[in-house]
This record gives C-alpha cells, structure tokens and sequence, in this order.
C-alpha cells in the first residue's frame, strides 16, 4: 500500500503510525530531524525519508510513486502549503489531521489546482473535524429530508484529556482568533468570551444508552468546522461551543481591546505563552483509552411556509487523538485504494459521507434527538 506519513515523530505522529503498524500497513515515514526518522523507522521495520518542508525538490522526490501523503506534521500553517504542492507535483492525494481555520480556507483556495492534478486535498483528517463534519452534515440532511432548509449551525462538543506539545503550540498561535464565527457565509469576528449558550449534553454508557443529561455553560471557539463545514453543508451561519466557566469566558474579552490582541499576538508574548503553557506530550496511554467525546449538532431550520423546527443529534466517539488516529489511516487507505475520481478539496463528510464516521473501526454512536 503506497502510504507516505510525513511528520511521523510527533505526539499525533507516533500514534497514526501505531494504527498504521497494527493495521499491517506499513507507510513509508518522513520528517525533518534525520536522528529521530531513522531511530523510529528502524524501531518500527519501515523505510524513513529525512526532509524538511523548506526542501521543495525533496519533498517532491520523496512523494513521487506513492498514491498518498498523510501529513502530521504541525502546526499546518507551516507545513500544509508546501506538503500540499508537493503532492501536486508528485500527482498523490493529500490528508492531514489540521484543526487550523486559516489552513482550511487555503486548502479550500486550492481545489482547482487540485483537481488539474487530479489529487484529492482532504485537510481535517483527525478529530477536527471528522466527527463534527460528519455530524453537521448528517443534521443538515434530516432538516433537508423533512422539507426544511437549514438557516443555522450550532455544534458542542466535551472533549476529554490533555493537549499534544502540537495543538498547544496551534492553541496558542490561534488565541488572536477567539471570536472567530461564520454569518452570513462570512468568517466574522463577534467578540472573545462573548457568545454563549447553555446547552444540553447527553451522556451514554457503552450499550448506547442515555446515562445522564446535563446542561453546561457553554462560550464559543474558532474550531474548524465554521470553515469546513460551510462547504460540507452550504449552511451560511455556524458556530461551535465548549463548556467554558463564566469566568473564563470573561477572561477571554479582555482579547477584545486591541492593544491587548496585539501583544498576544507579538512574537515575545507567543514565545513566552508556548514556554509555559506547551506540555512537552499528549494525554497518558490510560486517558486515550478510557475518555470519550461527546458532540451536539444542532440546526435551525425553515420551510417554505416560514414554519420553524430544530433539529438535534448527538455523536459519541473515543478519546480524540484516539480517533484522529483511527479515522487519519482508514481515509488515507480508502484514498490509496482510488485513482483520479477522488479529486479536488473536500471535507471528510463530503468525501465519504455522514455516516463516515459510524463506520465500525471508529467505535462511534449517533443518536439522533
């Protein structure tokens, strides 16, 4: 199977190639420390590729006879452009596991040239946003199905465990964006700490069944579905929450005063956030296999008599980083597996559908409200 996974090393890394292993794949690893790619290849009995992104020639090279690049290495803002391209020159399709709106918007901005090249360009491969792409998506649909169009987005999600060295130092850089919304089809700024929402989880036990319901204070995040799943569902207003302490969200308005945005945004204050807030390593081997995530979807929706109704589904999944590994490998397989049919920018809901996510490897339940 012609799988090439750059950005092997890493927290993220090491677990995509641990699927890959235990689903008897064996992708060739790429990076650019030459100590750590070759100690890890040799641990792992697959071939290793020492190159930076700043190597464009190399990268080419490098990916040039496999069918597919997964990408793990972040933050993608450094790394998706040059990744991507090179994929474009070595004609294979293109995965990653980005979280990162602005890499989103550029992959988006490059799906003509991907689709004169024939390669699919597939960013958000992980946990963002693989379950809640396929969630609004899905949500989308049952309004759609009824005879209502969808006029509003909202998805909530609980997330358990710790953060990678990766996505703290991504969490960091993205602070400026606290806010960050889609109206009207626009990404718009509505303020830091400002747009809240209680919202009603639903809890499970392993056979499906509800547990518990609890209602939680809720502050909106820029996560990446308020640009994918613009394109997933065509739905021009989305917004995506997590449960925040009041005083937390207050906290983040004072992101709204510009002088403080600014010295967030400087490169002393972000080195010095990164020093201290960026954990060297992810969540414990015990926390992946034992906490779940738990997501809302939620969409407001019209019919053509001006009648409105809500509609509301859960999706319950594993640890994050545990599913970002799982769903990365099966889309990156399927992707191996295809020839040209598969080209151009998607998300992963409108690669493979809303029920991508059901698919029994992942140990995903949906249930609709």
């Amino acid at each position: 199977m012609s799988i090439f996974l750059y950005g092997s090393t890493g927290y993220t890394g090491k677990l995509v190639l641990a699927e890959f292993l235990r689903r008897g794949i064996k992708p060739t690893i790429g990076g650019r420390t030459a100590e750590k790619v070759n100690a890890q290849a040799k641990e792992a009995g697959v071939e290793g590729v020492v190159v930076g992104v700043e190597d464009e020639a190399g990268l080419e090279k490098a990916f040039s006879g496999f069918k597919v690049v997964l990408n793990c290495a972040g933050p993608f803002s450094r790394t998706f452009e040059a990744v991507a391209r090179a994929c474009f020159k070595a004609k294979c399709h293109y995965v990653d596991v980005t979280g990162e709106i602005d890499v989103f918007e550029s992959a988006f901005n490059l799906d003509e040239e991907a689709q004169i090249n024939g390669v699919a360009l597939i960013p958000g491969g992980g946990f963002d946003v693989v379950p809640s792409d396929c969630l609004s998506l899905f949500v989308a649909e049952l309004a759609r199905a009824d005879g209502y169009e969808p006029k509003s987005l909202s998805l909530a999600f609980t997330a358990g465990g710790s953060l990678s060295h990766g996505t703290a130092t991504t969490t960091v850089e993205g602070m400026t964006m606290l806010g960050l919304a889609r109206r009207d089809g626009e990404l718009v700024n509505v303020g830091a700490g400002k747009d809240k929402k209680v919202v009603e989880f639903r809890f499970v036990d392993d056979d499906g069944k509800e547990e518990k319901t609890k209602k939680m204070s809720c502050c909106s995040i820029p996560w990446g579905d308020i640009s994918t799943a613009y394109r997933s569902t065509g739905i021009g207003n989305i917004t995506v929450y997590v449960p925040i302490p009041s005083m937390v969200s207050s906290i983040f308005g004072v992101m709204n005063v510009p002088i403080v945005k600014s010295v967030f945004g400087s490169k002393w204050m972000q080195s010095l956030l990164k020093k201290v807030i960026v954990p060297a390593d992810g969540p414990s081997k015990k926390v992946l296999e034992e906490s779940r995530s738990t997501m809302v979807g939620e969409v407001e929706a019209e019919n053509e008599k001006g009648e409105k109704k809500t509609f509301r589904a859960y999706l319950y999944t594993p640890n994050g980083y545990k599913l970002t590994a799982l769903t990365s490998v099966e889309i990156a397989r399927r992707l191996s597996e295809m020839g040209e049919e598969m080209r151009g920018f998607k998300t992963p809901a409108m690669a493979f559908g809303s029920d991508f996510v059901l698919d029994p490897l992942f140990d995903s339940k949906r249930i609709v409200a």
